[in-house]
């Protein structure tokens, strides 16, 4: 009986729906999604090729096409998302898909960030505990998602089906797991990192370790409204609050969204100097962006020095690059 709670809930808010604010944001969405998927697909694609058909299997580029796939497939559940939205939020596509599509968006935000988060020993295992880790904590939506028909509305919704309880305890989840833990041992971890980088005479692990960062701000930016939504959409509010949270909500989406097709571009505008850019190919430019021939010298020169041996772990993060 308590599951009903979250059916109720979701019956409350789908007034909002018709609202002309709802409207308007629903219009921003398609266009954004449209704009995010074009770009998604072709910028993570050719990130993708590159990295597989161009470029040595290495560190920097294991790191990046793993980053690049879990976006890949994030843009690939776009089209539905639009199709939604037009259909005022309605859920044509079945109870599979209904727990495969919303899953893919928080398997990206999970993978990215373990993904961000881990060091030299998780590139050799080629991230797979990454994508685990992300995949485990993803059950709670393919367990809870379902299609409902409301005969009052004449109408099928994706919703949740779940306790209050449990719906605490994923938001908590996601928020722990997904944004703080991550955040804490990423800002510790770089901050190492930069110290040994800031003094090193390698141009190029400079360069990198500069992409890298930026991609990883960019992730924290992007993500944190959604963070931040997700725990207020947990509590008790007023009927104006609830419509504002609904708007919100829309927003932090496509905000979370939207870092699915930045990373290419980064990649790109982040590496050599600008006016170089345009004078090389593709490839080069993604070969200058992912390049660690400098962060394997720096850690080779540590090894042979035992005088550094305290500043061993944050140089194996540095290889990480």
């Amino acid at each position: 009986l308590q599951s009903l709670n979250s059916i109720s809930i979701f019956k409350s808010k789908i007034c909002f729906y018709d609202s002309l604010s709802t409207q308007g944001m629903n219009i921003f969405s398609v266009v954004l999604y449209s704009l995010i998927f074009v770009l998604g697909i072709s910028g993570n694609g050719i990130v993708i090729w590159i990295t597989v058909l161009k470029l040595n299997r290495t560190v920097n580029t294991t790191w990046f096409l793993n980053l690049a796939v879990a976006d890949f497939i994030c843009c690939l559940s776009l089209p539905f998302l639009i199709a939604t939205i037009l259909l005022k939020n309605t859920w044509p596509y079945g109870n599979t898909l209904c727990k495969i599509i919303p899953t893919i968006i928080i398997l990206n935000m999970f993978s990215s960030v373990f993904i961000l988060t881990r060091t030299v020993r998780w590139a050799r295992l080629l991230s797979g505990a990454a994508w685990f880790l992300a995949a485990l904590m993803c059950l709670p939506i393919v367990i809870h998602k379902e299609e409902k028909y409301f005969d009052d509305v004449n109408s099928t919704y994706c919703i949740y089906n779940q306790t209050p309880q449990s719906k605490k305890a994923m938001v908590f989840t996601r928020l722990i797991f997904g944004f703080l833990v991550p955040f804490f041992i990423i800002c510790v971890s770089y901050t190492l990192i930069s110290l040994k980088v800031k003094n090193s005479q390698f141009d190029k692990s400079r360069k990198t370790f500069k992409v890298i960062l930026v991609v990883i701000v960019a992730f924290f930016i992007c993500w944190t409204p959604y963070h931040i939504i997700d725990i207020l959409n947990i509590q008790d509010m007023s009927v104006e609050m609830e419509e504002t949270i609904v708007l919100l909500d829309h927003f932090t989406i496509c905000l979370a969204y939207f870092n699915s097709c930045l990373n290419p571009f980064l990649y790109v505008f982040i590496g050599p100097e600008f006016q170089s850019k345009f004078k090389m190919s593709l490839s080069k430019l993604l070969e200058s962006a992912f390049s660690e021939e400098a962060t394997d010298s720096i850690l080779t020169d540590s090894c042979h020095n035992e005088a550094e041996s305290d500043l061993r772990i944050p140089l194996e993060n540095l290889q990480c690059l």
